[in-house]
């Protein structure tokens, strides 16, 4: 009969490793991977009209090596997204969720981020017909995200945005910026 103890660790590493996998195969369902566009993006500004809305956004990215005792060298985000409201009732709870990050001119993911509003406010945004109005989002900054990543690669994002209490969706491509460094 085998050593219950061996059998024990064999129980845990199953599981360990099957939960690992499902991990890997299906993602952090919190944070799963934006797909990559159809094309790749360009220089040019990539507007996307859906309903009663034209939508368009901009990606900036930075990595902050200034020297601060004990800090990480964190990767930043910062979005900008242009919202017009071509219909004729208001728009609410507009919000960019989440985006994922990749290199240009491939379909390769460098890292997908919880997105957050960067100017707080309690009230819903909410666009009036004919009204439009920009809103800046940046990452989670509660989670350090610190990669190794060559000053001038460039980036482009696809951002998960949603309207109305999540009832519409659409993915947003930003053109290409390179990174840049905080020294």
């Amino acid at each position: 009969m085998p050593d219950r103890r061996l059998v024990a660790i064999f129980i845990v590493i199953l599981t360990v490793g099957s939960v690992s996998g499902l991990v890997i195969l299906f993602g952090n369902p919190m944070l799963s991977q934006i797909p990559p566009p159809a094309e790749l993006p360009s220089d040019q500004t990539h507007v996307f009209t859906s309903g009663n809305i034209v939508v368009w956004a901009e990606a900036e990215y930075w990595q902050d090596f200034m020297p601060v005792v004990d800090q990480d060298h964190s990767f930043y985000t910062s979005i900008t997204v242009n919202i017009t409201n071509i219909g004729n009732y208001t728009i609410e709870y507009v919000s960019a969720i989440r985006t994922t990050i990749y290199f240009n001119g491939t379909t390769t993911p460098f890292v997908t981020l919880d997105l957050e509003q960067a100017y707080q406010t309690f009230a819903p945004i909410t666009i009036s017909p004919n009204e439009s109005v920009i809103i800046e989002y940046t990452n989670d900054r509660s989670r350090v995200f610190s990669p190794t990543i060559d000053e001038g690669t460039a980036l482009y994002s696809q951002i998960l945005f949603k309207w109305i209490d999540n009832a519409h969706e659409l993915v947003l491509t930003t053109s290409p910026t390179e990174l840049f460094f905080t020294y």
